[in-house]
């Protein structure tokens, strides 16, 4: 168990994408969405309500549809994935977060930083049939593959993603919650969407 310290000597990076639901909302459908809303609300009853204005106050468009698709993206991947990483980080082990935020202008720009997205940047593979769908040719997304790609094989040859392309990366741990936001222009950030995270419950101190 991560809790137990029995990775504590295991270095982490790890993160999310910003839109990770969108991905399955366009594709699947919404009834998607409205399924594990409902799946939400038989677990937490009453407190999904307080759990989906926080999102929709956090949104600039104050969206309450759009509030969901955030909410459902963040029970299904960031949640889980931001507790593995203070876990982690609590036992002692080195853990670097980041957000991927990079806007597709594919699919008329419906998608956003979504689900999978951050694949090709990874691999720098913008040349390939998934990438071009996913990116849909955008020059813009060049730089950003060959730094996230750099700083990846970085972390696996040194334990570190430093020195590869990216700004200063400090090691993720609370109360800072230092979060490497992949953009056109990366940035570190300490708790984005500290909201949100508050918003659900039993979060560990």
């Amino acid at each position: 168990m991560v809790r137990a310290g029995d990775g504590a000597r295991v270095p982490l990076l790890i993160g999310t994408n910003r839109d990770e639901w969108t991905l399955f909302d366009v594709f699947v459908g919404h009834g998607t969405t409205e399924l594990v809303r409902t799946q939400l609300r038989a677990r937490l009853g009453d407190a999904t309500d307080g759990i989906h204005a926080a999102y929709q106050q956090a949104r600039a468009d104050g969206s309450a549809e759009r509030a969901w698709v955030d909410l459902v993206g963040d029970v299904a991947f960031r949640v889980p994935v931001l507790r593995l990483a203070e876990a982690q980080a609590a036992a002692g082990a080195p853990v670097w977060m980041y957000r991927f935020d990079w806007t597709t202008p594919a699919f008329d720009g419906r998608l956003g930083a979504t689900h999978a997205l951050e694949l090709p940047f990874v691999w720098n593979t913008m040349d390939k049939p998934f990438a071009q769908l996913l990116v849909g040719g955008d020059p813009r997304a060049v730089p950003l593959a060959t730094a996230m790609h750099d700083t990846w094989a970085a972390f696996l040859r040194t334990g570190e993603p430093t020195g590869a392309g990216l700004p200063d990366w400090p090691a993720y741990r609370a109360p800072a919650r230092s979060t490497m936001i992949l953009d056109g222009v990366s940035r570190v950030e300490d708790d984005p969407d500290r909201a949100r995270r508050e918003a659900w419950p039993a979060w560990p101190a």
